[in-house]
């Protein structure tokens, strides 16, 4: 639970809404309830979101209605999540939640910002901006998260503070039903949901990322593994260099659950930090491990890229509460919102950011027991040896050796840890490489993390925490400089080398440079102000980035940001930004045995390099927003899909086919939308259906008339 340290004046709940509310009203008919101050402070507000239009006092009278004072900040907010749709589920339309959010953060004010962390955090019900804590001081709220509930009266029957009253506040909804049965106002308010007014993306609030390098000395062709967190699965991006990748690897439905299993069956909640302990074959394939901290399911995933398969190894997908935990069985033992994972101090052992408990635990992979290394659990900046320590909110991690060397250490030059094992330094991968690379010590090796909700960034030397920049859980903002002087704003993401330790300050929408030789934090990437612009490091700009990494050379290479609100992964080299442009494969197809409106064509014979054309009269274009589609089956046993075009590709009019085998038939099928282009014109729809044949000396284009 957090107390804000404001200037707040708490007033009594009496004095609100007026002495005479207190009278008994659980025989008044909803048609007479009155509106109360309490209704019209709740509307006093304008900024509304998942609504089409704020919502009036009128509209709240005769509800059972649960506030939610909450900033998405707040580890402890998130947390309650769960009960609140819970209570949601449980009572449908007897009961109104309305979050009121209240911000920590200068930058949580922004209606934008919250409406993105509406969206990652699926909340449905409304949500006002209480930006100047008007709604707070008036109900005498003091800490994140607060619920107060409120009577068909328009009276508060209670308040709750921090998690886990859940149970406690359906108790009080159940009686509030019995008290007030067939007098409670159900009547729908105007909900308009945010994730209905906005276009899907292919990554959904990207989270942290991780990287098996396979290339060139400057890094341009890793393996790159995102926790594409809001689709509930992790992608791993390569197959192109520039600034091009494709999806190679998807693991996880997509579905929001917990389940081991095969790729396609494993089921994560909005998982976040990600380690890569493997390394790359000869032929490009991953042979490895990727662990996944699994955020929201409290629990350690392992990825096997061997086996196809993901397992749990830690926690029991339930949040756990104790903060003194050692050499416990791993899968026996809750955990706690674990936000990022390092190796540290050597390979043996993984470093978990337990963001909900605001400590560092550690997994020890060989005897499969956790460990409390750092953090009381009080939410403070205190440095020194555990217990004495605290920590605020963990959520990035990175282990560095120090000196000039490379923080990940294999005989064979490389990277581990944040961003994976492989191999680097040459212009192509060596010869003879082994099976596995072989690891020698690490001695020496510091942990540096950031501290969210202290705006922190800190070091951890396997005994004793120092804070190197960050003061307090109210000291934030945008300046440079050393500690004490240097500001950063719910920083989330961290990577050390030697040529600096790189800071994503997410609130900043920044990337800062910190040197340990001085003790500087200097601005890096970004200018502090939310954007999505491309450019040179100084007038590019992020929406709070979550993680940062490095591939390639020390001094040079390539960074890797995780820009979080802005769907995507950004790329920062040789002084410049750039977003990387993310390939989809095409869906699989099916041969279809019938199709709308469709035109068959005599079988045709064509050569080794034919293309497709789609006919268009003027003032007609292929419609974007529909799902055209045209495949070429291979039709020698069960068909099957050698070519696949998208819309995006369909708009062309003009497509590439690849080369057929002579003597095998195929089958081009084709699904086509196309409207004319004046607004509001009809939009019609074809098929074709063409047998295809290889022959040396076979037409070069394959013409589809539309219209």
């Amino acid at each position: 639970m957090k107390n804000p340290r404001l200037a707040i004046i708490s007033l009594l709940f009496c004095a609100l809404i007026g002495h005479a509310a207190l009278a008994d009203t659980s025989t008044v008919p909803v048609t007479d309830m009155q509106v109360t101050n309490l209704h019209r402070t709740i509307a006093s507000k304008d900024a509304w979101l998942n609504t089409s239009r704020p919502i009036t006092a009128d509209e709240l009278k005769g509800r059972i209605i649960l506030l939610d004072f909450w900033t998405y900040c707040c580890i402890n907010c998130m947390h309650v999540i769960p009960d609140l749709k819970y209570l949601e589920q449980q009572f449908g339309d007897k009961l109104t939640v309305i979050g009121i959010h209240s911000a920590k953060f200068q930058n949580e004010k922004d209606s934008e910002n919250i409406r993105a962390a509406i969206l990652r955090y699926d909340i449905e019900h409304p949500v006002v901006n209480d930006a100047d804590f008007a709604i707070w001081q008036a109900f005498g709220v003091k800490a994140w998260p607060t619920f107060v509930l409120i009577n068909p009266a328009g009276i508060v029957e209670g308040t709750y503070s921090g998690e886990g009253h859940r149970f406690e506040i359906a108790a009080a909804i159940e009686g509030l039903l019995t008290k007030y049965k067939g007098r409670i106002n159900t009547d729908k308010l105007p909900i308009a949901l945010e994730k209905d007014k906005t276009p899907p993306t292919v990554l959904s609030f990207p989270g942290k990322l991780a990287a098996a390098l396979l290339g060139d000395e400057d890094g341009n062709y890793p393996v790159l593994f995102v926790s594409d967190s809001g689709h509930n699965r992790i992608l791993g991006l390569g197959g192109m260099g520039g600034n091009e990748r494709s999806i190679l690897h998807t693991v996880g439905s997509g579905r929001e659950g917990f389940k081991d299993g095969s790729f396609e069956e494993a089921e994560f909640r909005h998982p976040q930090g990600l380690l890569y302990d493997g390394h790359i074959l000869p032929d490009g394939k991953l042979a490895g491990i990727l662990y996944v901290a699994d955020t929201e399911n409290h629990a350690l995933r392992k990825i096997d890229f061997n086996a196809k398969t993901v397992t749990t190894i830690a926690g029991t997908g339930v949040q756990g509460y104790d903060r003194t935990v050692k050499n416990a069985p791993a899968l026996q033992t809750p955990l706690a919102s674990p936000w990022d994972l390092a190796f540290y101090p050597d390979d043996k052992h993984i470093v978990i950011a337990m963001a909900g408990l605001h400590q560092l635990w550690s997994y020890d992979i060989a005897a499969k027991t956790v460990s409390v290394i750092a953090g009381n659990g009080n939410e403070s900046i205190d440095d020194g040896e555990y217990p004495s320590n605290s920590l605020s909110q963990p959520s990035g991690l990175s282990a560095w050796r120090g000196g000039g060397e490379p923080h990940f250490n294999l005989e064979i030059t490389g990277f581990s840890n944040v961003t994976g094992k492989g191999w680097i330094g040459e212009k192509s991968k060596p010869d003879n490489v082994p099976s596995a690379p072989k690891k020698v010590a690490a001695d020496g090796r510091k942990l540096y993390f950031v501290d969210a909700e202290t705006s922190s960034l800190r070091v951890f030397d396997g005994s004793s925490v120092k804070t190197l920049i960050g003061t307090g859980l109210f000291d934030f903002g945008y300046k440079e400089g050393k500690q004490g002087t240097a500001l950063m704003q719910h920083d989330l993401g961290v990577f050390a080398d030697a040529s600096g330790i790189y800071v994503a300050d997410s609130y900043n929408h920044s990337i800062r440079r910190y040197d340990p030789a001085t003790g500087i934090l200097s601005n890096f990437a970004g200018h502090g102000e939310r954007g999505n612009a491309d450019g040179p490091l100084a007038t590019a700009s992020f929406n709070e980035p979550n993680a940062i990494i490095k591939t390639g050379n020390m001094f040079g290479g390539v960074f890797y940001v995780a820009d979080t609100n802005n769907n995507a992964i950004r790329v920062i080299k040789d002084g410049n930004v750039s977003t990387l442009n993310i390939q989809v494969p095409a869906p699989e197809i099916a041969f279809a045995t019938g199709l709308p409106n469709v035109q068959k064509l005599a079988s045709m014979a064509i050569g080794t390099q034919a293309s497709v054309t789609l006919s268009l009269q003027d003032g007609w274009h292929i419609n974007p927003d529909a799902p055209s589609t045209l495949a070429v089956f291979d039709m020698s046993g069960k068909p099957k899909a050698i070519a696949n075009f998208d819309v995006k590709a369909l708009q062309t009019k003009k497509m590439s086919l690849p080369e057929l085998k002579a003597g095998t038939a195929y089958e081009l099928q084709a699904t086509l939308y196309y409207c004319a282009n004046a607004a509001g014109s009809q939009c019609l729809i074809k098929s074709f259906d063409v047998p295809l044949m290889m022959k040396a000396d076979g037409q070069k284009e394959i013409m589809l008339k539309l219209n």
